[in-house]
């Protein structure tokens, strides 16, 4: 098994990754600004405080770490409708610099990183074919990709 660090874990999709990361018997060090408020016990999770744009804590957490999976999330504020995030950008540049930097090879990413760039991004309604996807169902999506190397440097699209 594997150790993985799953950064943006104590809410949403990194919470779902981290419990379906651990039942499917990996070690895992989770990262988030908040992780010690994550209310999960098992001897494989160490939980981690961090801010993904801080290059150090970043470099720390990587340590014996075998796969990276990026779960990073904004709350939709008016704000950020208007005048977008490089939050996104900003930890993916750091992230792959210091993975580069330990060697850690393995980089499961949402959209917008690598050559997802561009991708996804529908402007008109009519062009919308799916529907919604469950926060499990993504985690479980991207637990298998730990193991599972057939859609390794491939773009996929989950849909509901």
């Amino acid at each position: 098994m594997s150790t993985v660090l799953i950064i943006g874990a104590s809410r949403g999709i990194g919470l779902e990754t981290v419990k379906l990361a651990l039942k499917a018997g990996h070690s895992v060090r989770a990262m988030a600004r908040s992780a010690n408020a994550i209310r999960l016990h098992d001897p494989r999770l160490e939980k981690l405080d961090g801010n993904a744009l801080d290059q150090h804590t970043i470099e720390s957490a990587l340590a014996g770490v075998d796969a990276v999976i990026q779960t990073l999330g904004v709350s939709p504020t008016p704000e950020l409708i208007l005048s977008g995030t490089s939050l996104f950008s900003a930890t993916t540049r750091i992230l792959v610099n210091a993975m580069e930097a330990r060697a850690v090879k393995r980089l499961i990413s949402g959209l917008g990183a690598g050559d997802s760039r561009g991708h996804g991004v529908l402007v008109d309604a009519r062009d919308w074919r799916s529907g919604f996807i469950s926060r499990a169902d993504v985690a479980d999506f991207l637990v298998k990709q730990i193991d599972d190397v057939s859609l390794l440097h491939k773009t996929p699209t989950l849909t509901g």
